[in-house]
């Protein structure tokens, strides 16, 4: 969670936004039933927080929780060809369209199940399975057929595909 969260917000905040999502988990946790999906749907919840807190605090109002504000930070074979290949989905996932985005990014970046994902970003999961594959679609197009991207690519495939893109060590 605390990557998810560190690529919405600035390093300095992201540690105090995990602690208060955490915080909610522990005074709700008699009263839920998934827990993954419902710590995603808090921490959407206080990301929009966040923008909304910071945005009254400069004295400009307007959307805050755009594609624009919610790109992912710097992403990193040999060191350059992952920077390189980190760079190209940072690029193409800055692309797409908001719920599409949240969509691959819950399912294949940060590992939650379609039941999972479709309730925190609550959707049906048939709407989430449609947005993911638009998604990898466009990720096809924009980093090239042979990116693994493609519809021909099973998921467990995909998923191991994405985190080679995104992988840091």
């Amino acid at each position: 969670m605390i990557r998810y969260v560190r690529n919405k917000v600035p390093e300095a905040d992201a540690q105090d936004l995990v602690q208060e999502c955490l915080a909610v988990l522990v005074d709700k946790r008699d009263t839920i039933e998934n827990y993954k999906a419902f710590l995603y749907i808090v921490v959407g919840n206080k990301i929009k927080q966040y923008y909304d807190r910071r945005a009254r605090k400069a004295g400009f109002l307007g959307i805050i929780w755009s594609e624009q504000l919610l790109s992912m930070e710097s992403l990193s074979t040999s060191l350059s060809i992952r920077v390189a290949r980190r760079n190209d989905l940072e690029a193409a996932m800055q692309a797409l369209p908001l719920r599409q985005y949240q969509a691959f990014e819950l399912r294949y970046v940060e590992g939650l199940e379609i039941s999972d994902a479709a309730t925190a970003l609550a959707v049906s999961s048939a709407t989430l399975k449609r947005d993911i594959e638009r998604a990898r679609r466009s990720l096809a197009a924009r980093l090239g057929r042979d990116s693994g991207f493609g519809e021909e690519t099973p998921d467990g495939d995909l998923a191991r595909i994405v985190q080679a893109y995104i992988r840091t060590d």
